[in-house]
């Protein structure tokens, strides 16, 4: 999980962004602490297959309650693409009801 952050902070440290981005690819990662992330990135290890579990809802949920909505918005859409505001909110409550 820190090597996401640790990578972040690399790619970064060259414009000044390094520990902004190690808390942002931290955040990112952190839903992959999960019992049945883990369980499923063991189960298709070795295997062309996705894991397949939501990881990015954690972190964007944390985002979110500690008022960094920009980073809430960056870690939902980190794979699918951003949103704007409106339909960040929406599809977080949503997704987060599930």
């Amino acid at each position: 999980m820190r090597s996401t952050a640790a990578l972040a902070r690399g790619f970064a440290a060259p414009f000044g962004g390094g520990e902004l981005a190690y808390w942002f690819g931290l955040l990112h990662d952190c839903g992959k602490a999960s019992c049945g992330w883990q369980q499923r990135l063991a189960e298709v290890a070795g295997t062309d297959e996705q894991v397949g579990i939501d990881h990015k809802s954690l972190g964007t949920r944390l985002a979110e309650e500690r008022g960094l909505g920009a980073f809430a918005v960056g870690i939902f859409g980190h794979h699918g693409g951003l949103l704007d505001r409106g339909d960040f909110k929406k599809r977080l409550k949503d997704r987060l009801r599930k």
